[in-house]
């Protein structure tokens, strides 16, 4: 297993370095999460810090360098929580928990790799001194599109070891440490996927509609990239386009005690587009082909 620390990565680099000199240095600009009190009419609203709901919690967050996967660490963070960042894109990784100082940590950790994931598990447990309280898994790539007789097999397994194996690593091996640790209450959050519940481990799922990410960045280029920003207001029943900070607010709420009765469900962040009050979908509309 190849593992990369983020210990290491900071006694090499200077604070200096981690803000301009790193090539991904956006991230020395950690988004900034509020939550409001409402008010009565006629009176301004209170802004309020975010509540420390993770106070004392580590949570490890598979796909953590970039995408929602880097805007629940950064919400995590913020909320009081020790975070281990899984991913196999080192320089942001690394980025990331340089940022967030003794509070994060990244471990290189490829999707089929189960030994390197038990090890990054126990490591970073060991690190922060506390057990795991929450598994989020952010990892995944778009993987194989298109008609199934022009499918590639190489392509097809790749999406299954990516999507599919490395998720159920990461909830067997989350429950398994839960489990043998006495987390009553630990919470399992995954992306597009459900598993069944013992020993007192929630497990929830989120689907969310398309958003700017660099995978997304990536798949969707030129005239369809600008297409898809133009019409997604159409294929969906609220005006507001949904962000990486929507989604990793719905995986903070269904990690932490504040969800402590919601286990088995799918938590869509499309917008009502599912609903069908918007429209055509975007599969109808030609930019992905079921």
């Amino acid at each position: 297993m190849l593992m990369s620390m983020s210990r290491r990565g900071r006694s090499e680099k200077t604070s200096d370095q981690a803000d301009t000199g790193h090539p991904c240095s956006d991230k020395a600009r950690a988004p900034t999460f509020t939550t409001v009190k409402v008010a009565p009419a006629g009176m301004a609203l209170e802004e309020k810090a975010p509540r420390n709901y993770f106070d004392d919690k580590f949570c490890a967050v598979a796909g953590g360098a970039s995408g929602v996967g880097e805007a629940t660490v950064h919400a995590l963070i913020q909320r009081g929580a020790r975070v281990l960042i899984l991913d196999v894109n080192d320089d942001d990784g690394e980025a990331l928990a340089i940022l967030h100082g003794p509070k994060a940590m990244y471990i290189h950790c490829e999707p089929k790799d189960e030994r390197g994931l038990e090890q990054a598990l126990q490591t970073a447990m060991e690190e922060f001194d506390l057990p795991l309280h929450a598994y989020i898994s952010c990892s995944g790539i778009i993987g194989a599109l298109g008609p199934i007789d022009d499918m590639k097999v190489d392509s097809f397994a790749a999406t299954l070891d990516a999507n599919v194996t490395g998720t159920f690593l990461g909830i067997k091996h989350a429950a398994r440490v839960m489990k043998r640790d006495a987390v009553f209450g630990g919470a399992i959050v995954a992306m597009s996927s459900t598993a069944g519940v013992r020993g007192g481990i929630r497990v929830n799922c989120v689907s969310p509609t398309i958003l700017d990410t660099p995978m997304w960045r990536k798949y969707l280029k030129g005239d369809a990239a600008v297409s898809v920003a133009k019409n997604l207001p159409s294929f969906q029943a609220l005006p507001h386009l949904a962000t990486v900070e929507d989604v990793a607010n719905a995986i903070l709420f269904l990690a932490s005690d504040q969800a402590a009765a919601i286990s088995g469900s799918n938590v869509l962040i499309d917008g009502a587009a599912m609903t069908g009050i918007g429209g055509e979908t975007l599969a109808e509309h030609g930019h992905i082909v079921a």
